[in-house]
């Protein structure tokens, strides 16, 4: 007689998620703070710090857990997704094409590992 075991915990799987989701957009801010410090003067001020607290206030209102506005649960890995893969090409023109990828990379396994949970929990509640 065996046991059928989940390979992983729910728990944990959505712990590693939060974690990652938090530590990914931290880099999408830096990502994003460093494109726009590539720009020459005022420009890199305007979009060193706009674009960064635009993006900020954007994901606060719209994709953060405690949004006033959050979108439908569903849409939240591709928009998110999209964001990062954009902080990414920010990376990339900014000449910094390895953190790019890793970021990309990153930020797609994410984004799958997101949808993945949210099917493992539907399907158990």
């Amino acid at each position: 007689m065996s046991r059928r075991r989940a390979a992983f915990p729910p728990q944990l799987l959505t712990g590693v998620h939060l974690c990652l989701a938090f530590l990914l957009e931290v880099a999408m801010v830096a990502a994003f703070c460093v494109w726009g410090f590539k720009f020459a003067a005022p420009w890199n001020y305007v979009l060193g710090i706009g674009v960064p607290a635009a993006v900020v206030v954007l994901w606060s209102l719209f994709l953060a857990p405690r949004a006033t506005h959050r979108i439908p649960l569903p849409v939240i890995p591709p928009v998110s997704l999209l964001i990062f893969l954009l902080a990414a090409v920010a990376l990339s023109v900014a000449e910094l094409v390895a953190p790019a990828i890793v970021l990309a990379v990153i930020g797609a396994g994410n984004a799958g590992l997101g949808l993945y949970l949210q099917s493992v929990l539907k399907v158990r509640s």
